[in-house]
């Protein structure tokens, strides 16, 4: 059994060293990752496991914004054989101009998640946090679901997070379409917690 009190510290600190600018330098900084991977450590959380990932840019013209779609398939090996659900599909659409950055300033945390699968308790959810291009995005997972095996009352329904960058190969190109696609699994390490 995960202790509640680790599971705190392991979300405070994750939250408090990733509200840190990291790119200072500064000693404070390194405390701050030692600290946040010493504890987070602690857990061995296996990554998500992301398959069949595939981007479609199209546009109707050469003068309109693309449509983009991401597709994926999530499985959470943590997810105990009391769950019914430890996989799910998820797609997200949004619009792009063809060369702006989207949420390239951001560290993410205001970007709001999308549903992926819910039911009563249980959800998976994601959001699009970076789009540099069709071939390099990121983004945040979250997985919340019962556990009584690992964690015990007010913890019994952990949340687990990831913001695994995505890296895709090229299947076709042309003027107005652009679509990536992998198969193979992407794997998103769990780096927080929460109840």
């Amino acid at each position: 059994m995960f202790a509640p009190g680790l599971i705190l510290s392991a979300f405070a600190a994750s939250s408090l060293a990733s509200a840190i600018p990291r790119s200072q330098g500064s000693v404070l900084d390194t405390r701050m990752m030692t600290t946040e991977l010493s504890i987070l450590a602690q857990f061995e959380f296996a990554p998500y496991e992301l398959t069949n990932i595939c981007l479609d840019c199209k546009r109707p013209n050469a003068t309109a914004n693309y449509g983009c779609e991401v597709k994926f398939d999530w499985h959470d090996p943590n997810s105990v054989r009391q769950n019914n659900v430890s996989s799910c599909a998820c797609q997200y659409s949004w619009t792009w101009d063809g060369v702006s950055v989207i949420g390239g300033d951001s560290d993410g945390s205001d970007v709001p998640y999308e549903t992926c699968w819910k039911d009563e308790r249980t959800y998976f959810e994601m959001a699009l946090v970076t789009f540099e291009q069709p071939g390099n995005f990121t983004l945040k997972l979250a997985h919340h679901y019962k556990d009584s095996e690992n964690f015990t009352a007010p913890w019994e329904y952990p949340t687990t997070f990831s913001r695994p960058n995505i890296l895709l190969p090229v299947v076709d190109k042309t003027e107005n379409q652009i679509t990536l696609f992998t198969e193979g699994v992407v794997n998103g390490t769990i780096n927080g917690i929460s109840n």
